[in-house]
């Protein structure tokens, strides 16, 4: 590394091998990350895997300043938000924030992100609104994808049996289970 300081290609390969190492060496690719965004301070991939290093040390209030600042730069980022903030957010326990910027029951959204229902709705859920979330498990997108994967059967099903109603909940698990893999 001495030999190549402003390689940006190397210290994004060296510190993905450190996040990557048994046990993981986040620090040291938080370090690799950082100088790989000081020489390519556009690049989306060394500012989202130095985020997700951060956020995997226990970095989150360093790593929600950096994922606001990107989504900044990048407002129209749906992944910057669903895969990076939110998450951060929950994980700090700070879960209206974490639900402001997820769109609800958005078919066209769903349609091309099914995974957003998933977010929001675990967000309703840790805030104890299961009504919402019930409602966000059931906005199923009708792509292919989504009749071939269990997923929403069984977090719907979680959620319904949260609520009482066992009958429903009962129905979503032998809809999940009836759903080829």
């Amino acid at each position: 590394m001495r030999r190549y300081p402003g390689d940006f290609w190397l210290n994004c390969e060296l510190a993905f091998d450190c996040a990557n190492t048994q046990p993981p060496q986040f620090g040291e690719a938080i370090r690799y990350y950082t100088a790989a965004l000081a020489l390519r301070p556009d690049s989306a991939m060394a500012r989202s895997n130095l985020l997700g290093a951060l956020a995997e040390q226990g970095k989150l209030a360093e790593a929600e300043a950096l994922y606001r600042e990107a989504v900044r730069l990048r407002p129209g980022s749906a992944g910057l938000l669903l895969n990076g903030l939110v998450p951060v957010l929950r994980k700090q326990r700070k879960l209206a924030e974490a639900e402001a910027p997820v769109p609800r029951s958005a078919p066209a959204l769903a349609e091309r992100l099914p995974w957003f229902t998933f977010i929001s709705a675990t967000i309703f859920t840790d805030q104890g609104k299961l009504s919402d979330a019930e409602a966000e498990f059931s906005c199923r997108p009708p792509s292919a994808s989504s009749r071939t994967t269990r997923w929403p059967h069984t977090n719907l099903a979680f959620v319904l049996l949260g609520q009482g109603k066992v009958p429903e909940a009962e129905a979503e698990c032998r809809e999940a289970l009836a759903t080829p893999v």
